[in-house]
């Protein structure tokens, strides 16, 4: 079994997530997360942690990408994927920590959230798709 298309997905989910997250996070929308009062390290972030998140989810979404891709629409089947993903980690990272958390708006962190994880995970799909489908063999 040929390694490298998980070893370059993985990579490219930190080369995806991390200016992403960083650009959202702390550049696009620091002043309305800020307001939100959900981050209370949104000043001084403890990029080592996160990081160390993106390493683990990286290597345990490009081992399974395999077992969902078929590899007849390669961007399709990417896509869906990362949607799927998506939905699994933003129940996780917009709803119960929302709810576990005092925001300034409910709305406000629903629509940046929300809008982050479907981005996010829209173009790690497609970039898993991409990488694999250069990697499978052409379907008759």
């Amino acid at each position: 079994m040929d390694r490298k298309p998980f070893f370059l997905a993985w990579g490219a989910y930190l080369l995806v997530t991390f200016p992403l997250g960083f650009l959202w996070h702390l550049v696009l929308f620091h002043e309305q997360y800020r307001r939100l009062a959900v981050y209370t390290r949104l000043e001084q972030p403890i990029f080592a942690l996160g990081i160390l998140a993106m390493l683990l989810q990286g290597a345990v979404l490009a081992a399974i990408f395999p077992r969902f891709f078929e590899g007849r629409r390669p961007l399709a089947e990417g896509l869906r994927f990362g949607l799927l993903m998506g939905v699994f980690f933003g129940s996780g990272t917009v709803i119960a920590e929302v709810a576990k958390q005092n925001v300034t708006s409910l709305p406000l962190w629903f629509l940046l959230s929300g809008s982050f994880v479907l981005l996010h995970f829209s173009v790690v799909g497609g970039v898993f798709g991409w990488i694999f489908g250069r990697f499978s063999a052409p379907h008759s």
